[in-house]
Parts: C-alpha cells; sequence; structure tokens
C-alpha cells in the first residue's frame, strides 16, 4: 500500500507527509512505482485524483527563445569570466602577446554569441568558445 498525493502528483509518505487528500494506493505494482516515466511523458492525476501518465507538450516558440536568450546570456557570462584577468593586465599595461591574442579571440566570441538569432531556436548553431 501506498499513497498518491493528487495535488503534487507524487507519492506521499506516512509520517513525513500530510496524507490529508492523499488517496490510498494498494496496488504496489502500479508503474509509478515500478518503472521509469517514459521520455515525454510526466505523472500526473486523471479526474478521479489517480495517478495517471500524461504528455509533455513540447515547449511554445516564446518559451524556446527565453531559453536561448538565457543560454546566450550564460554563454556570455562565462566568456566575461574568462577575459577580465587579461582585461585587467591589458588596462595596467601588463599583458603578453599571448594573452592579448587570447582576449581578441574571446572577445570575437562574444560578439559571436551575441549575433545568434534567438527567434530560430531551438535550431541554433551556437559558436563554440577557444579551446585554451
Amino acid at each position: 500500500m501506498w499513497f498518491w498525493n493528487p495535488v503534487d502528483c507524487n507519492e506521499a509518505l506516512p509520517g513525513i507527509h500530510n496524507l490529508s487528500g492523499c488517496i490510498e494506493m494498494n496496488d504496489d505494482t502500479h508503474p509509478f512505482k515500478t518503472g521509469t516515466t517514459p521520455e515525454g511523458k510526466a505523472w500526473g492525476s486523471d479526474k478521479s485524483g489517480f495517478p495517471v501518465l500524461m504528455h509533455i507538450p513540447a515547449p511554445s516558440p516564446e518559451v524556446l527563445m527565453v531559453m536561448a536568450e538565457t543560454e546566450r546570456s550564460e554563454r556570455i557570462a562565462y566568456a566575461m569570466d574568462k577575459i577580465s584577468l587579461w582585461q585587467t593586465k591589458l588596462q595596467l599595461t601588463v599583458i603578453t602577446e599571448d594573452e592579448k591574442a587570447d582576449l581578441l579571440i574571446w572577445l570575437k566570441y562574444i560578439d559571436d554569441v551575441k549575433a545568434v538569432d534567438v527567434s530560430a531556436a531551438p535550431d541554433i548553431d551556437w559558436p563554440e568558445p577557444s579551446e585554451d
């Protein structure tokens, strides 16, 4: 026996969770307990509150764009972190020629990432950072 919480769509454990509103399940061989959740599916509750596999809809174009914008921000933040020491050295005129070359490569990468058309998400060919 186990308990299903139809609100958060998960198992409720006696002594740990509040069982009010939970459904007592007598089937210990239920797929929720015994199997892995298939790709593109998630556990939800049917009209009676019992566990049922539901299809996860594909993200909308707007959501895909937001995800791509987040990816772009993360890539730029990573690159900015990489170049911060070189920028300081450049300002202090103590940068080596190799470091200056690396700085220019990473600045080009930042420009390339900024130029990505996020409206093309999810079909974006992201530029790759330098392997230094």
